[in-house]
């Protein structure tokens, strides 16, 4: 498995011309803040091993960050981010909207620069919408620009099911197509339900799958 999205991610780099402009988390996360001038977070993007990322100015040119240490790098001329997570063939476009921008590529670089990252480990077995062996393979976690103290999120599970959270509005989806929520919440599968919970104030989330 690790020697397929290690190929993967070599070719879609190589897609978009690998040089050392691109900054890869060989070993360790790949996690992205954007912070305002007094580095204070306002978004933050956490990725597994393997990702890569890219730098784009304003013309779509290759940017490269300024590399503080070894593991951590900024910018505040990129315009987009292209990024290349390991559990997927497609890059994901960020868009900076003039804000300083930091990757590290190291949990404890981040952690010694007072950033704090949420993140759930990925099973080895993955699952497609008909297993209880379910588990987080990506979370995002925003703070709320409305309700202060409070964090958003955006969640993955290795059943393909999406979740959001978005200041007290919730939108699940399955492969593109929006899922059933009742309650809070109760998600209805073709197969079953994904029940979870999500407490805002810490970002904590609470889940489980059962079959119909």
């Amino acid at each position: 498995m690790i020697r397929l999205l290690l190929i993967t991610l070599s070719i879609v780099l190589s897609q978009v011309g690998f040089s050392q402009k691109n900054i890869v988390a060989t070993d360790d996360l790949l996690i992205i803040v954007f912070t305002e001038e007094d580095d204070s977070v306002l978004k933050m993007y956490t990725y597994p091993p393997k990702s890569a990322m890219t730098l784009l100015d304003s013309n779509g040119e290759i940017l490269e960050a300024s590399q503080k240490t070894e593991n951590f790098f900024e910018t505040e001329e990129a315009k987009e981010i292209l990024v290349y997570p390991s559990y997927t063939k497609n890059p994901i476009r960020l868009q900076t909207d003039g804000l300083k921008m930091q990757a590290f590529t190291s949990k404890q670089t981040a952690r010694e620069n007072g950033i704090r990252y949420f993140w759930h480990e990925q099973n080895r077995k993955r699952s497609y919408a008909s297993s209880d062996d379910l588990s987080i393979s990506y979370k995002e976690v925003i703070p709320s620009e409305k309700n202060e103290g409070t964090k958003n999120t955006k969640v993955i599970f290795t059943n393909g099911v999406q979740f959001e959270y978005t200041d007290g509005i919730t939108l699940a989806t399955l492969h593109g197509e929006e899922l059933k929520i009742e309650g809070k919440y109760i998600i209805s599968l073709p197969n079953g339900f994904l029940k979870m919970s999500y407490n805002p104030k810490n970002a904590k989330i609470w889940y489980v799958f059962t079959k119909e």
